[in-house]
């Protein structure tokens, strides 16, 4: 008579993050995109927040990256991004000509596709075979979370592109306060839609129904993804009928 051994529980999946540095990742990088969140829609505008915000960002960004490297070629390109927009947000926060707000926003937008496309593909393959775990599900909540943080930076740069493309937004200069697009985002992402901040134009209409659409397909096929996922892998074997 053979025993099947039964699989661990939530305690054990948790233990053995410390062993699984892709897991730790994922979990690491969606706390970060967490607090980023939090804090981005709850402290004021002043520059000691920008500059916390500014740190948490980066740290988000680094945790992003080392989540999605896993060959040379992806490190390479992750960190040639990571390095472009680092200098061009650099110049950007110095304040001392504007011209550089443009650039450093189209590249913290493709750095961000770069790694939410990553996650997104380890994500729907299973972790690449590894199966449903604790470490999934958080790299699909972070997936989730870049998607907004990723359309908020699209609708600035929208905004730095035409200023009247957004009715609602108070510009800081030239640029949008990052915490007004950020909520404009995940209130399109959600599907809330409550009107204090509306596209006026063309682009900004496409992008906002762009990332409503994106938010619906990603939860419904999500989930429909992870519960086969699930089913295939606590299914039990066929009995042998010979």
């Amino acid at each position: 008579m053979t025993i099947e051994k039964k699989p661990g529980g939530p305690f054990t999946a948790i233990l053995s993050l410390g062993r699984d540095s892709q897991s730790r990742g994922y979990f690491v990088l969606c706390s970060l995109l967490a607090v980023l969140v939090v804090l981005s829609l709850s402290l004021q505008e002043t520059p000691m927040t920008r500059f916390l915000l500014s740190m948490v960002f980066a740290l988000s960004l680094i945790s992003a990256g080392y989540s999605v490297v896993d060959s040379r070629a992806m490190l390479v390109w992750v960190l040639g991004l990571g390095l472009v927009f680092a200098v061009l947000a650099f110049l950007s926060l110095l304040g001392a000509s504007p011209v550089w707000d443009l650039p450093a926003g189209i590249a913290a937008v493709l750095f961000l596709l770069t790694v939410t496309f990553a996650l997104l593909v380890d994500i729907v393959t299973g972790g690449h075979g590894r199966g449903i775990s604790p470490g999934l599900i958080a790299g699909a909540t972070a997936v989730y979370l870049l998607i907004g943080i990723t359309f908020s930076i699209i609708y600035m740069v929208a905004h730095l592109i035409d200023p009247d493309a957004f009715r609602g937004l108070i510009p800081v200069g030239n640029v949008a306060r990052p915490n007004d697009t950020l909520y404009f985002s995940f209130v399109t992402l959600s599907t809330l839609g409550y009107g204090d901040i509306t596209p006026t134009t063309n682009l900004a209409r496409m992008l906002s129904v762009t990332e409503a659409i994106i938010g619906q397909l990603y939860l419904t096929i999500l989930v429909a993804r992870l519960v086969g996922m699930q089913i295939a892998q606590e299914s039990p074997d066929e009995p042998d009928k010979s």
